[in-house]
């Protein structure tokens, strides 16, 4: 279900997960994540229902939505769709109007495990298949209830791009074609890009060898991380969070190509 999450905001996940780092040319590159070496579980979301409405906590976002085919915004320029019922759900995401991926839901009998498999293409044409596997806390049935996300498996691999200059970070994204310019001192910059929703900005602010970056959608906090470069300069290592779950965070790590 996290996946379904964030499938409604692409732009957003892809910041959180590949985020700016240091001012300093060892931070200058091409980085990749290791999937292998990081940690892209424990998170949770919580639905809730009410006649045929369904609202869907994540975190920083909430939206509402029905069963019933129809689209029903998310977030910026973001919305979602659902039919189906009982233990297989398909939900489609559209940004601007237009389909952005395609997630499969199913549930186990004991309805205590839930099975998310999200299709699409990024904005550079890269398909991708991303697997997700949740299980129920507490009670609840059917989609409803508090979820916990505990196996991801993503086919396309995330790439971010540093560049220092001036006390400015030039980040990118290829694959979502994702930029920002922002200087290392906390001012917040505009983040650019075709999944990018209006008014999603990004700051980044330099401490002690460490850099805590967030990104801000009309002034609320999306996501928190705090990134740290190893000694040899071959792997960065990005703990991540969103604000007021600074218990489920997670851990992606990026070697130097």
């Amino acid at each position: 279900m996290k996946k379904l999450l964030c499938c409604a905001f692409t732009a957003a996940v892809s910041l959180a997960v590949a985020a700016p780092c240091l001012a300093a040319s060892p931070w200058d590159g091409t980085w990749k994540l290791n999937q292998a070496k990081s940690k892209l579980t424990g998170t949770t979301v919580t639905i809730t229902q009410d006649g045929s409405m369904y609202t869907l906590t994540g975190g920083a976002v909430t939206f509402k939505f029905a069963c019933d085919g129809k689209d029903y915004p998310v977030i910026g320029n973001a919305t979602i769709s659902c039919t189906g019922s009982g233990n297989s759900y398909e939900m489609v995401s559209k940004l601007n109007g237009k389909e952005d991926s395609k997630t499969t839901q199913t549930f186990s009998a004991d309805g205590k495990t839930m099975t998310s498999v999200t299709t699409g293409k990024r904005p550079d044409g890269t398909p991708y298949t991303d697997r997700e596997t949740d299980i129920r806390e507490g009670s609840g049935t059917g989609m409803v209830g508090t979820w916990r996300s505990t196996k991801v498996k993503n086919t396309a691999t995330a790439v971010m791009m540093l560049k220092v200059n001036d006390g400015v970070l030039h980040y990118e994204d290829p694959g979502y074609k994702v930029t920002s310019d922002a200087k290392l001192d906390g001012t917040s910059a505009p983040v650019n890009g075709p999944t990018v929703p209006p008014g999603m900005t990004v700051s980044n602010k330099l401490d002690n060898g460490a850099v805590t970056t967030t990104i801000t959608l009309n002034g609320k906090d999306l996501s928190v991380d705090v990134m740290t470069l190893s000694a040899d300069g071959k792997v960065i290592t990005d703990v991540s969070w969103t604000p007021g779950k600074e218990n489920e965070k997670q851990t992606y790590v990026y070697d130097k190509e």
